[in-house]
């Protein structure tokens, strides 16, 4: 029987998820957010370019062959000069973009073809987005604030209500399996599944205030069964996110709600999950 996985999220906690889900799944789509604008994405969106490509490329290379050497060069990072902090695959993701006009969903389909991709990255939004966090002071305004920032209680974008591409509705609406996470809460999972467009698809305002500690299934009209998840390094506690329990049983009714294949869930360790600057 045919698995359809569509991850939503981004850095190092979404290409460790993508990375786990290929162990099982038959078709991968991961949804990424284009919200940062911190380390070298930042510096490349403060110099002009429009584009958020630190997200993109790890979730390209999660899905890569492993020993692929084109992925291994998208993920050098320089140590001296001018372009000391960027990645390669930053740069060319970059160039890639102006030379084609500005279509990110075609440069990703041609770098996916050129490293040989066992499934498909969309960004949440066609164009780059800007994140806000409001707090009982007001409002911070980018990636890096709202990161550093302890009292958020709403999560927003700038523009309001970004355009979000059609082929990752598509996805999410025929997935078997829709996987949040695992990620910063603000900056990274709701940063992608909070994205209007997005949002009417994996669940209400209220329900993603409290994504780390609820699961939920979307909507009659997708009827697909999501679960929210978070990794650890070692086997989780009675109260997280991702439960060997509730694993179990989801495998029981047929209903693939975490990260899990018929004999329990991959391990992070399996998954490859790191913390380097993106």
């Amino acid at each position: 029987m045919a698995c359809n996985v569509v991850a939503i999220g981004g850095g190092h906690g979404l290409s460790a998820t993508l990375r786990a889900v290929r162990r099982y799944a038959d078709d991968i789509c991961g949804v990424v957010t284009v919200g940062d604008d911190g380390g070298s994405t930042g510096r490349l969106r403060r110099a002009g370019w429009d584009v958020v490509p630190g997200d993109l490329r790890k979730s390209l290379v999660a899905l890569a062959p492993p020993e692929s050497l084109l992925a291994a060069g998208l993920e050098h990072r320089f140590e001296a000069g001018e372009v000391a902090g960027h990645t390669a695959g930053n740069l060319l993701l970059g160039a890639m973009m102006r030379e084609c006009g500005g279509d990110l969903i075609a440069v990703l389909d041609a770098l996916g073809e050129a490293l040989g991709t066992v499934g498909r990255v969309l960004p949440a939004a066609v164009n780059p987005v800007t994140l806000l966090g409001e707090t009982s002071e007001g409002w911070v305004r980018g990636q890096v604030e709202v990161a550093s920032t302890t009292n958020l209680v709403r999560l927003g974008f700038e523009p309001a209500d970004p355009m979000v591409p059609g082929d990752a509705v598509d996805a999410i609406v025929a997935a078997d399996q829709v996987i949040l996470g695992p990620g910063s809460l603000y900056t990274s999972v709701l940063a992608a599944a909070a994205v209007p467009g997005l949002n009417a698809l994996c669940g209400s305002p209220g329900y993603l205030s409290s994504i780390v500690s609820q699961s939920f299934t979307l909507p009659p009209a997708c009827a697909r069964p999501c679960q929210p998840c978070l990794f650890s390094k070692r086997p989780p506690k009675a109260r997280s996110t991702t439960s060997w329990s509730y694993s179990a049983n989801a495998c029981e009714r047929g209903r693939l709600c975490s990260l899990v294949k018929p004999c329990g869930i991959i391990s992070l360790s399996n998954a490859g999950f790191g913390d380097g600057p993106l």
